[in-house]
């Protein structure tokens, strides 16, 4: 089989390649967005919550065309994300 072929067999039912995948999904459930946006932050550099947190209102904005209400509640969800990833180390140390 050629392997352009295979490649194509290993795309999921979303259309993007298995590389982005986890990290699409990891976002899509840790923050209120859909798989195809957390697709395009992939995409877009954005790979997990760490990296996101230097993103500001305007760059989710830009990056997903949100509105800034919507871009807003992404934003706080990430920094949620970390004060809980925190407190979590933080008891377990």
């Amino acid at each position: 089989m050629p392997l352009l072929g295979k490649r194509m067999k290993r795309r999921n039912h979303c259309g993007f390649g298995i590389h982005l995948e986890k990290p699409a999904q990891t976002l899509a459930s840790a923050l209120p967005i859909t798989e195809e946006q957390a697709v395009t932050l992939v995409k877009s550099g954005f790979t997990n919550l760490e990296g996101l947190h230097a993103a500001d209102v305007q760059d989710l904005v830009d990056i997903l065309g949100v509105d800034e209400a919507k871009a807003r509640e992404i934003h706080d969800a990430v920094h949620k994300q970390d004060v809980t990833q925190e407190a979590g180390s933080a008891q377990g140390a």
